[in-house]
């Protein structure tokens, strides 16, 4: 990633001030205490988001009339790679809550990610993906979390901050990937409804400020492919993301940083990781695999950085437990569950105060 340095120095500033073991936070943590369901929610985000930004660069492709460029093709590859992950993150609870809507979606996904980029043609199931993901939202998240302020601010956080947010999708287009760009005008998109249905839970200063963030934004997404000239710094829009999300945290008073509690963010990935081993041990692979790829999602995020750097052994060894589950592999994942749950019991030690 090209912010990894910068990453690593934030985590390691955390680290230094994180609170006390046990210390009481007064704010709510839909990571925390909603970790599945919020994981799950987020993915869908990012699949509508991709779906619609894969969707505007077919479009733009088919009107230029040629082949893309190698740019464009090396920023479609990253988003489809998200796009996969994602799609872990939801196929065995949605195969069950709608196999249609599952099968459907699955099918998608699989078409896309095998275009044939040589010749530049676009599976036309590209443009269906939002509203598969749409329909995933409405089976998998129940509408009274769906309406909680903390849960969806949490969601506005994902959005914004995560891998292929708005945040991250500017950086790439700045650096050449233009197809991150309609990726990060989808996802804004999201956020702008989500904060419209925050609004009459919020003070007029507090909808004022965050009202002022989205519109910041807005400006450098003026359009939903990419204008000719960009900002010249990358982190324009990251700077203004995390303003919004400080200010929304205020607002509904939540965490919104699964990763501020080191210590927290380990127990919680170590509980996810046991129950997808669990799940998995006890034949129910699809559904472990999902967890455990939940759980490694929120590993990249939080905590991956800072043990690098305070136990890199320890590190290697998360990261080796957790590679099966990015290939389906549920052999060698339940192999991989043991050394990968002591070393994730072993890591939350090492990052608590």
């Amino acid at each position: 990633m090209p912010r990894a340095e910068t990453c690593v120095a934030l985590a390691l500033t955390a680290l230094l001030v994180a609170p006390a073991s046990g210390q009481e936070t007064s704010a709510r943590s839909p990571f925390r205490d909603q970790s599945v369901a919020l994981a799950q929610a987020a993915a869908l985000e990012r699949i509508e988001a991709a779906g619609r930004g894969l969707a505007v660069t077919a479009a733009v492709r088919a009107g230029a009339g040629g082949p893309p460029g190698p740019q464009d093709l090396e920023g479609e590859d990253e988003i489809k790679a998200s796009l996969a992950v994602a799609v872990q993150q939801v196929r065995a609870s949605l195969a069950a809550a709608d196999p249609e809507t599952a099968a459907a979606l699955g099918d998608a996904v699989s078409a896309v990610l095998a275009e044939d980029e040589a010749d530049g043609r676009a599976d036309p199931r590209r443009a269906g993906l939002a509203a598969l993901a749409q329909r995933g939202r409405a089976a998998l998240v129940p509408p009274e979390l769906g309406d909680d302020p903390g849960f969806r601010a949490a969601l506005v956080a994902a959005l914004l901050l995560d891998e292929g947010g708005v945040a991250d999708a500017y950086e790439e287009a700045v650096g050449g990937e233009r197809a991150a760009y309609a990726v990060g005008f989808a996802a804004l998109d999201r956020v702008r409804v989500h904060l419209s249905a925050l609004q009459p839970r919020l003070g007029g200063d507090e909808a004022a400020a965050l009202a002022a963030a989205v519109s910041a934004l807005a400006d450098l997404f003026p359009t939903p492919t990419a204008p000719s000239a960009l900002s010249p710094d990358p982190e324009d829009a990251e700077a203004l993301a995390q303003q919004l999300v400080a200010s929304l945290e205020t607002a509904v008073g939540a965490d919104l940083y699964p990763g501020r509690d080191f210590a927290d963010a380990a127990a919680v990935i170590r509980d996810l990781a046991g129950d997808g081993c669990a799940a998995v041990a006890g034949g129910a692979g699809a559904a472990g695999l999902e967890r455990l790829a939940i759980a490694r999602s929120y590993y990249l995020r939080t905590i991956s950085a800072p043990l690098k750097v305070v136990a890199p052994e320890l590190a290697k060894r998360i990261r080796a437990g957790l590679y099966p589950v990015r290939d389906g592999e549920g052999d060698a994942m339940a192999a991989a569950c043991p050394d990968l749950l002591d070393a994730l019991a072993a890591g939350r030690s090492v990052l608590a105060p």
